[in-house]
C-alpha cells in the first residue's frame, strides 16, 4: 500500500509539471561587458532560429551573466543589445544536442539600432559542466563512409567507445550491433530519440538488419560517455541522443542510391583455397547491395508550422559458400562404403527412415568421401536481407511561448541467419516509436517540457522457412507445436533443422510520460525531473519445442566394431529425443513500472568555476508474470531439492531498488578566464535498473510449466535387440509422452538479488590550440558491483578441494557421484555477485574546418576486468563462455569485451578547387576526400580442452591445465597461438580418472588468450556540382577496406582431439589445427557508388 501511495504521489507530481532531463537540447550562456570590462545587467539577449524564424529572449543578471537553456539543435543568431551601446550580432551559431555554448559580448558605447555583425563558433573547450560526451554531427553523417548507413557505425569515434563484434545479435539479445562504453556491458546503454527511450529487449537498439538506420532522418546525436548529471537515469553505460531533423521555412529534401556488387570487390581471405577438390580457388560470393530514399520538408505555415519525413531502404543479397556431409546414392540403398568407395557392408534401410534418407540431396561429384558411407557436398547459398525505414515529423509554434512536436518512426527488416538442409533460419523486426512533445515558456527564467512516448520492438529470430519447392517427408513435424521444424543430428552427417532453438519472439512495449523543467536564478541552473515507464514483454519461445534426434555412435550390434551414428540411423536406433512436453505453455506476459526523479543544480560559482550538483532516485516496481505462471528457488545452493521445493507465481524477487538514491558531482573550471583550457571531473553513482533481458527465459522457462522432456535410448550390443524404451523415430512424440519426463530444467533468477550499481569517476583537461585545434586528454575509471552473472553448472557433482585444486570423485560414500541435486536437471540461475573495474587513458584531438580540412582523431587505452560477462545466458559472446569451471566459482579476469587500445582517426579535407569558376570551376571545383581510420587491439577468449570433463554435468566450462608460456605468431594462420602452453588436467586422460578416483578441474585462467586486432581504412571520394541556385548532385565512390587488409577471426580453441595416451606416451592427441584460423572479420575491399540530390 505504501508503495501505490507512493506511485499516485508520483502520477499526481507529474501532472503538475514536476520535470525529467530530455537531453536532446543545447544551452547558450554567457557575459556582456563593456569595452572597459565592467558587466553589463539587464542586456537584451535574443536567439534566433535562422531555420524556422523561432527565437527566445533573456536577460542578463547583475552579474552581467545570461542563459538561454533548452535550445534546440539548429543554426542561431545571437544578438546583445542595450541603451547606449551598439547592438551586436553573432551569426552562424551551430547549436549541437547536450552542448553548452559560451558567447560572451563586449558591447561598444553607440546607438543601439548600429549592429556590429560577427561569426559565431561553437567553443571546442567546454566550460560549464563535467559531463563527458562525444557529438556526431550532420556533417559527419554526410560525409564519412558508413558502411551500411548505420549511425551506430559513428559510435566509436569518440574515445572510451569500443564496437563489440562478439556480442550475440538475436532477439533476446538486441540485433543491432553492439558498443560497449567505459568499460560497461553493452545491455546498460540507454538509446533514446528526441528524448523518447527506444530501447529493446537486450538493452540495445537496431533492426534485424544489424543496423540502426536514420542516417537521413538524425539530425546529429552525442553520446554520453560519463554522464554527472542527475538527468540520466535508468541504464549505467553509455546514452546515445539523437535529435530527428525538422522542417524549415523553405521547401528542402533529398534522393539517394547507393550501390555495390561483387564484380567491384576483392575476394575474401578464405577464397584463397579451394571450395571442394577440384578448384585451387573458390568463386568469389555473390553480394549486392542497394540501399535508397530520400526526405523532404517544409513550411505548412511560415514560421509556425513545419513538416519534415524521410524513407530509407536496404536490399541485400548475400552468397556463401557452404559444405555438407550427405548420405551417398548407395547409401540411400543400404550400402555402405569406406574413404575409397569399396564396398564395406550393407545395411536394411527401416521404412521409417527411408523417407529422411532421400530426403537428403546427393553429395557433389567430386566430394570428399567421409566414412560411414558419406560424401561431401558443396553449395552456394543465398542470405538475404531487407529493411523499410520511415519517419515523419511535424512542429508546430502555438505562440511565442508555447509549441509542439509530433514524432512517429517504423522499421520492418528481416535477414536470413543460416540456411540448412530443410530451411532458411530467418532473423525478423518490426519496431515502431511515437512521442508528442510540449515546451511552454513559462517566463525568461522559467521553462517547462513535457512527452509522451509509446515504443514497441518486436523481435523474431529462428524462424524457420522451409526451401521454396521443397517437400519434406511426412513426419517431419516432430510435436505438435505450431511454426516448428523438427531437428534430427546423425553423427557423421550435417544436422537438418536448427538444433535446439524453435522460433523466439520477444515483443517488448514501453509506454513513457517524461517532464523536464528549467529554472534560472542568479547564478544557479535549476533543473527537476520525473520519468514514468510502463514496461510490457510478450515472450514466445520454443526451446526445443521442434523436437530433437540424436543418431550417435555406438553400441557393438553391427558386427563391426562399434556402431557408426549411420549405422544406428538406417536401423532407426536414436540415442535420444528431446522435446518440450505437451502440457507445456510456451508463452509469458511481463510486466512492471520503473519511475524516476531528479534534482540537478549547475551552480556557477564564478565566472571561472561551475560546479554541477544532482541528485536521483528511481525505482522499479517488480516484473509481475500474468497468470501467476511463474516458479523459483529460493535457494539454489541447497543439495536434494526437487520440483516440491519450487515456489509457485509472483512476486518473481524482492525488489532491491527502493533505497536507489544517486549522488553525483561534476566541475568545470577555466583556470584562465578565457575559454580555452578547462579542467573537469566527476564522480558519481549510477544504478542498473533489473529490466527483462535479464530474466525473460527464466520466468517464461519455468516448471512445472514449461518442461524440456528427455527419453534417453541405450543402442543394442546384440544383433536383432530393440530395446523397448528407446526413442521411436519419428513419433516419440505422439507415442511416448509417458517416457518424455526426466528431470526438469531450471533456468532460475536470484529471489534476494542486490541492486546492480556502477560507480564512475573522471577527471580531464581541455585545451584549445591555435588553428582551431582542440585536445582531450583524460582518465576514467568504474566500478561496478552486484552485477548479475549467469551460472550455467550450478547442478554440478559434489567436489573436494586436493592440493589446492577442485576435484571431482568418482564415487562418494562407495556409490556414484551423485549431481548435487539428482531430481532437477540443468540449474542455470541469474545472480547478482559480479563485480567489476575498469580503468582508461583517453585522448582526443579535434581540428574544426579551416582551410579545407578538418579531422578528429580518438585513441583509448584501457583495461577492463570482471567476474563474469555473461548476465543471461552461453550465448552473450562469442569469445567467451558463459559458465564458471565448477558450481558458482568466479572467475576474475579480462572481460569478454575488453580491448587493450583503440584508435579510431575521420576526417575530410576538400580538395582546391573550391575557388575556380566558369569550366575549369565543374570540373576542378567540389571535389572532398573523407576517411576513417580505425585500428584496435583483440578481444580475449578461452582455450578448451577438446573434450568434456569426465566428472562434468551440463554447461560447465571447461579449462585445460596451464604448463607453459603463451606464444604468439599473430599474422602465422595456421597456428596464431602454441598449443604446447596447455595441457589435459589430471583425469582427462584414458585411464587416469579410474587411477585417480576421479579428475581434477583444469586450472588455466578464463580469457588467457588475446585474439588478432583490426585494422581497416574506409575512404571516400566525392564530387559536388550545382545544378541550380537551389539544387546540387553529390557523386560518391566509397572504398569500405581500402588497402584490402586481411582482419583474422578467432582460431580454433581445441587443444586435443582426443584424451587416448599416445604412442609416445603423451596424454591425448593434439589437434593439428589448435590455433588454426579458417576465418575473417569485415569485409575485404568493397566499392560502392552513391548518387545525392540535394534541394
Amino acid at each position: 500500500m505504501k508503495l501505490k501511495g507512493f506511485v499516485l504521489l508520483i502520477a499526481w507530481m507529474t501532472l503538475s509539471g514536476v520535470t525529467y532531463g530530455q537531453v536532446i537540447t543545447g544551452t547558450i550562456s554567457g557575459t556582456i561587458k563593456d569595452s572597459s570590462g565592467a558587466v553589463l545587467p539587464g542586456a537584451s539577449v535574443q536567439v534566433q532560429n535562422m531555420d524556422t524564424g523561432q527565437g527566445r529572449t533573456v536577460t542578463t543578471d547583475a552579474r552581467g551573466y545570461y542563459t538561454a537553456p533548452n535550445i534546440r539543435p539548429g543554426n542561431y543568431e545571437v544578438s546583445a543589445s542595450v541603451a547606449g551601446f551598439q547592438t551586436e550580432v553573432r551569426q552562424g551559431l551551430m547549436v549541437n544536442v547536450g552542448q553548452a555554448s559560451v558567447i560572451d559580448f563586449t558591447l561598444q558605447v553607440g546607438a543601439v539600432t548600429e549592429r556590429v555583425e560577427v561569426t559565431a563558433e561553437a567553443p571546442l573547450v567546454e566550460t560549464t559542466n563535467a559531463v563527458v560526451s562525444g557529438l556526431v554531427t550532420e556533417r559527419q553523417v554526410e560525409d564519412l563512409p558508413l558502411n551500411s548507413r548505420s549511425l551506430i557505425e559513428l559510435a566509436p569515434l569518440q574515445a572510451g567507445i569500443v564496437m563489440a563484434p562478439t556480442g550475440e545479435s538475436s532477439a533476446s539479445k538486441g540485433m543491432g550491433a553492439k558498443f560497449v562504453v567505459s568499460g560497461t556491458r553493452y545491455n546498460t546503454n540507454l538509446f533514446q530519440v528526441d528524448g523518447a527511450d527506444i530501447n529493446d529487449l537486450g538493452g540495445a537498439a537496431g533492426s534485424a538488419s544489424q543496423n540502426l538506420m536514420g542516417a537521413e532522418t538524425i539530425k546529429e546525436f552525442n553520446i554520453v560517455i560519463n554522464a554527472y548529471s542527475a538527468e540520466y537515469g535508468k541504464h549505467s553505460g553509455g546514452v546515445f541522443n539523437a535529435v530527428t531533423k525538422s522542417g524549415t521555412n523553405t521547401l528542402h529534401g533529398s534522393a539517394f542510391e547507393f550501390l555495390r556488387n561483387d564484380n567491384l570487390d576483392a575476394a575474401r581471405w578464405e577464397d584463397n583455397w579451394g571450395f571442394d577438390p577440384s578448384l585451387s580457388k573458390s568463386p568469389k560470393q555473390e553480394f549486392k547491395r542497394n540501399q535508397f530514399g530520400g526526405s523532404f520538408g517544409g513550411p505548412i505555415i511560415k514560421d509556425r508550422t513545419f513538416f519534415f519525413g524521410s524513407y530509407e531502404g536496404l536490399r541485400e543479397r548475400l552468397g556463401q559458400l557452404r559444405t555438407d556431409t550427405v548420405p551417398t546414392a548407395e547409401l540411400r540403398r543400404g550400402d555402405i562404403l569406406d574413404v575409397n568407395g569399396n564396398f564395406v557392408r550393407h545395411r536394411d534401410v527401416v521404412p521409417q527412415v527411408q523417407p529422411f534418407l532421400d530426403f537428403y540431396p546427393l553429395p557433389s561429384p567430386n566430394g570428399i568421401r567421409r566414412v560411414g558411407g558419406t560424401q561431401q557436398r558443396y553449395v552456394a547459398i543465398n542470405l538475404p536481407t531487407s529493411e523499410d525505414y520511415y519517419a515523419f515529423r511535424t512542429d508546430h509554434k502555438v505562440s511565442d511561448k508555447d509549441s509542439l512536436f509530433g514524432r512517429y518512426t517504423y522499421s520492418n527488416a528481416f535477414k536470413a541467419a543460416s540456411n540448412d538442409l530443410a530451411a532458411e533460419s530467418f532473423n525478423r523486426s518490426r519496431n515502431q516509436s511515437a512521442s508528442i512533445g510540449y515546451t511552454r515558456i513559462m517566463s525568461a527564467t522559467v521553462i517547462n517540457q513535457f512527452l509522451l512516448s509509446w515504443a514497441r520492438n518486436n523481435l523474431t529470430d529462428a524462424d524457420a522457412v522451409v526451401h521454396e519447392g521443397l517437400q519434406l517427408p511426412a513426419g517431419y513435424q516432430f510435436t505438435s507445436f505450431p511454426g516448428t521444424i523438427g531437428a534430427f543430428s546423425v553423427q557423421g552427417l550435417t544436422l537438418s533443422g536448427f538444433g535446439n532453438e524453435g522460433a523466439r519472439n520477444y515483443m517488448n512495449m514501453t509506454y513513457q510520460v517524461k517532464d523536464d523543467l528549467f529554472y534560472t536564478a542568479g547564478n544557479h541552473t535549476w533543473k527537476f525531473g520525473f520519468n514514468m515507464q510502463r514496461n510490457f514483454l510478450y515472450t514466445l519461445r520454443h526451446f526445443q519445442g521442434q523436437g530433437n534426434y540424436a543418431f550417435q555412435n555406438g553400441g557393438t550390434a553391427c558386427g563391426t566394431g562399434t556402431c557408426q551414428g549411420v549405422d544406428n540411423f538406417l536401423r532407426g536406433m536414436a540415442r535420444n529425443f528431446t522435446a518440450l512436453t505437451r502440457e507445456s505453455q510456451d508463452v509469458s506476459y511481463i510486466r512492471n513500472l520503473l519511475t524516476g526523479l531528479y534534482i540537478q543544480d549547475d551552480w556557477r560559482v564564478s565566472p571561472k568555476l561551475t560546479v554541477n550538483l544532482g541528485l536521483r532516485y528511481e525505482f522499479i516496481t517488480v516484473p509481475s508474470v500474468q497468470d501467476g505462471r511463474v516458479s523459483t528457488l529460493r535457494d539454489f545452493t541447497k543439495p536434494g531439492q526437487s520440483v516440491d521445493d519450487l515456489v509457485l507465481g509472483n512476486p518473481t524477487f524482492l525488489n532491491p531498488s527502493l533505497k536507489n538514491f544517486a549522488p553525483r558531482i561534476g566541475i568545470a573550471w577555466d583556470p584562465f578566464g578565457n575559454g580555452r583550457t578547462s579542467i573537469r571531473a566527476g564522480t558519481g553513482i549510477f544504478h542498473d535498473q533489473i529490466n527483462a533481458g535479464a530474466y525473460a527465459f527464466s520466468f517464461l522457462s519455468s516448471p512445472p510449466y514449461y518442461n524440456v522432456g528427455n527419453i534417453t535410448g541405450t543402442v543394442p550390443n546384440v544383433v536383432g535387440q530393440n530395446p523397448v524404451n528407446n526413442p521411436v523415430f519419428p513419433i516419440a512424440y505422439y507415442t511416448q509422452q509417458d517416457l518424455l519426463g526426466g528431470s526438469p530444467n531450471l533456468e532460475g533468477f536470484q529471489y534476494i538479488p542486490e541492486q546492480p550499481t556502477i560507480y564512475k569517476w573522471s577527471f580531464e583537461i581541455q585545451h584549445e590550440f591555435p588553428g582551431n585545434l582542440g585536445v582531450t586528454a583524460g582518465y576514467a575509471a568504474s566500478r561496478g558491483v552486484h552485477l548479475f552473472r549467469v551460472v550455467t553448472s550450478m547442478n554440478a557433482r559434489f567436489h573436494e578441494i586436493r592440493d589446492g585444486r577442485i576435484f571431482i570423485p568418482t564415487l562418494v560414500g562407495g556409490v556414484a557421484n551423485p549431481l548435487i541435486s539428482p531430481r532437477l536437471g540443468r540449474i542455470r540461475p541469474r545472480f547478482s555477485d559480479v563485480t567489476s573495474d575498469y580503468h582508461a587513458l583517453l585522448l582526443t584531438v579535434k581540428k574544426r574546418l579551416s582551410r579545407g580540412l578538418q579531422f578528429q582523431t580518438s585513441y583509448t587505452l584501457s583495461k577492463t576486468v570482471d567476474d563474469s560477462s555473461n548476465w543471461t545466458g552461453s550465448s552473450d559472446w562469442d569469445n567467451g563462455s558463459a559458465g564458471s569451471r565448477f558450481f558458482s566459482l568466479k572467475d576474475r579476469s579480462l572481460a569478454a569485451f575488453d580491448v587493450r587500445q583503440a584508435l579510431v582517426t575521420n576526417g575530410t579535407y576538400q580538395l582546391p578547387g573550391n575557388n575556380l569558376e566558369g569550366v575549369a570551376g565543374r570540373v576542378l571545383g567540389g571535389w572532398q576526400l573523407s576517411s576513417v581510420l580505425s585500428l584496435r587491439g583483440g578481444n580475449p577468449f578461452n582455450p578448451a580442452p577438446g573434450a568434456n570433463n569426465p566428472g562434468n554435468f551440463t554447461n560447465m566450462t571447461n579449462y585445460p591445465d596451464r604448463v607453459g608460456p603463451i606464444k604468439y605468431d599473430t599474422r602465422n594462420s595456421d597456428q596464431y597461438f602454441d598449443p604446447s602452453a596447455f595441457a589435459y588436467p589430471l583425469g582427462y586422460a584414458a585411464g587416469e580418472a579410474a587411477a585417480l578416483g576421479g579428475v581434477y578441474v583444469g586450472n588455466t585462467g578464463r580469457h588467457v588468450l588475446i585474439g588478432p586486432g583490426q585494422a581497416t581504412l574506409d575512404v571516400v571520394l566525392q564530387k559536388g556540382l550545382r545544378v541550380t541556385e537551389r539544387v546540387n548532385l553529390n557523386f560518391r565512390t566509397e572504398f569500405f577496406n581500402f588497402l584490402n587488409r586481411v582482419n583474422f577471426g578467432e582460431p580454433d580453441t581445441a587443444i586435443f582431439t582426443s584424451n587416448a595416451i599416445q604412442p609416445n606416451g603423451s596424454r591425448g592427441e593434439v589437434n593439428p589445427d589448435a590455433g588454426r584460423i579458417t576465418s575473417t572479420r569485415g569485409n575485404p575491399r568493397q566499392l560502392q557508388f552513391g548518387l545525392r540530390v540535394e534541394f
